[in-house]
């Protein structure tokens, strides 16, 4: 099953071109400060992913486990917070 949940993870970081994402930064000037970035996102990512899967909070559920992989990668959509974010309807309306 953790070979399962790592190819999912591994998918998702491919899907969404995150190894690319990571290693730019503000302050990586040469590629070996790249590389250090990417590897300490992927590592912090990894961690946070295996925390979720291992809480008692997860159920098993399909939906846990995509909203544990999105969360873990930063690439959970969020909901609006604002009026103007919404065209000026509220919620529900």
């Amino acid at each position: 099953m953790y070979k399962f949940y790592m190819e999912l993870f591994e998918t998702a970081i491919e899907e969404h071109n995150l190894i690319e994402t990571w290693r730019d930064g503000l302050f990586t000037e040469t590629e070996m400060q790249r590389e250090e970035r990417s590897d300490s996102k992927y590592k912090s990512a990894k961690k946070e992913y295996l925390k979720k899967l291992t809480s008692p909070k997860n159920i098993g559920d399909h939906e846990y486990l995509i909203w544990a992989l999105e969360t873990s990668l930063g690439i959970r959509a969020t909901q609006a917070k604002y009026r103007k974010a919404l065209d000026g309807r509220l919620r529900g309306a």
